[in-house]
């Protein structure tokens, strides 16, 4: 904006000046001025008023830019957020079905322990067990998973020791 108006400053010069190469460093071609300097903005089309509002445009893409950083940083933030409490719930849902299989294999071991089934059932309640329990770790794996992907995005700098991630996926 400073441009835009008149400046007014003080200025020197020294030096030589000669017509023939062979005066040059002679007594008489030195010259010298002092005096002000007026730099006046008012012939030059326009271009110091344009520069200006060029970087008043430059400034409003930065600011822009900036709020779609912020704004995807957020996204990422709250989808990482989303994840992980999606992912808490299909834990919780797996250790209950691992529970429960675990109960109907130890009643179906006991049946046929007393003769009462054949080794069929237990043996396909074995398989629902171990199910179960690979799904139940799988889940655990994206709960710490999605549990790094929150500290991502909030730029990280957030130890997670082994206890705290084992309650939080306990949870």
């Amino acid at each position: 904006m400073a441009d835009l108006y008149p400046r007014i400053s003080l200025g020197a010069s020294a030096g030589y000046q000669s017509i023939s190469s062979g005066a040059f460093g002679d007594w008489g071609t030195r010259t010298w001025q002092i005096g002000p300097v007026l730099n006046l903005p008012i012939f030059d089309r326009g271009r110091r008023k344009a520069n200006v509002e060029l970087r008043r445009q430059d400034q409003q893409a930065a600011a822009i830019a900036w709020r779609q950083s912020v704004l995807k940083a957020w996204q990422e933030v709250d989808d990482a957020l989303n994840e992980h409490a999606a992912e808490r719930v299909r834990n919780r849902n797996l250790r209950e079905r691992a529970a429960a299989s675990r109960e109907q294999l130890a009643f179906a071991r006991a049946r046929a322990a007393n003769g009462l089934v054949s080794e069929l059932p237990p043996l396909q309640a074995e398989l629902t067990w171990r199910q179960a329990q690979s799904d139940l770790s799988e889940s655990d794996t994206r709960l710490r998973t999605s549990l790094v992907k929150i500290y991502k995005a909030v730029g990280g700098g957030m130890p997670v020791s082994k206890d705290a991630a084992g309650s939080i996926a306990r949870n």
